[in-house]
């Protein structure tokens, strides 16, 4: 079987997600003071899960790349996790649901294409 062509949305989408993930790690990491100086009420362990998991998020994203539908769902368990962590946290319900759209866009992009999309190619 040949290597599917990945489509430019999505490699777009996933260069994004690398690099949030990335400064997410960095803010959470090296600046992690002044994230519990602007929220006062989150749990110092909140970041640290949030950094750990957004070196989590970098390999689910590569996975992707590699053509891992497993990527996917980590990215999918990661994202009902931020869910009760944020809510836990105190951020509003609103705020805390934004988290989804992630999972719900990626998902859309894995299925443009019709009988080419990527989906289909993720084992």
């Amino acid at each position: 079987m040949t290597t599917p062509k990945r489509r430019v949305l999505l490699t777009a989408f996933l260069i994004f997600k690398i690099l949030a993930f990335s400064a997410t790690f960095c803010i959470y990491a090296f600046a992690a003071d002044r994230v519990l100086a602007a929220a006062p009420n989150t749990p110092r362990w909140v970041l640290t899960v949030f950094c750990f998991s957004s070196l989590l998020g970098i390999a689910s994203v590569v996975a992707i790349f590699r053509w891992m539908r497993l990527g996917f769902y980590v990215l999918c368990a990661m994202a009902v996790m931020a869910l009760l962590i944020n809510l836990y946290s105190g951020v509003s319900p609103l705020g805390a649901l934004a988290g989804l759209l992630g999972p719900v866009i990626l998902y859309a992009l894995l299925q443009l294409g019709g009988d080419s999309r990527a989906w289909l190619f993720l084992r």
